[in-house]
């Protein structure tokens, strides 16, 4: 959870609200929505999934990393993967957001199987908040993609 006070959180922005829920299904949808702005070349979703990692991190000057997908060998992979569940055992993926983006990079998500494994061992390693935080990332990094490639 993040260090913010309940009283600052009730001053952000809806979507950034809804981004930092404590329930799931409104935080996933909150996910999509960003994603889908970002998507028809709104910032305010990129921004707001900034502004999320950032309030999870305790850091307002937490840097982010900007996506470049690059298909990487089995082993980058493989120890891209257990740097990611070494950061969220230390519950660390959004005051590490830059590098947990940079490994996620390195790894092959059109497989939904494995993706729902990603975060079923993300819950293992670091609990449904460093889940949260994964999906915030992640989230962030297709939102930029999305937003960069409406904008052209």
């Amino acid at each position: 959870m993040s260090n913010e006070a309940p009283a600052d959180r009730k001053s952000l922005d809806p979507l950034v609200r809804d981004l930092l829920s404590p329930i799931r299904s409104t935080r996933e949808e909150a996910l999509v929505a960003a994603r889908a702005m970002a998507n028809a070349g709104n910032r305010k979703g990129v921004d707001a999934l900034a502004k999320a990692i950032r309030v999870k991190a305790g850091d307002p000057a937490i840097e982010l990393y900007e996506p470049g997908y690059v298909l990487r060998a089995a082993d980058e992979c493989a120890r891209a993967y257990g740097r990611i569940m070494d950061i969220a055992s230390r519950h660390a993926i959004c005051k590490e957001a830059s590098q947990v983006a940079a490994l996620m990079a390195m790894l092959d998500f059109r497989d939904s199987v494995a993706v729902r494994s990603l975060l079923s061992e993300l819950r293992q390693a670091g609990g449904d908040d460093q889940a949260h935080e994964f999906q915030l990332v992640g989230t962030h990094q297709q939102a930029v993609a999305g937003y960069k490639s409406s904008s052209k």
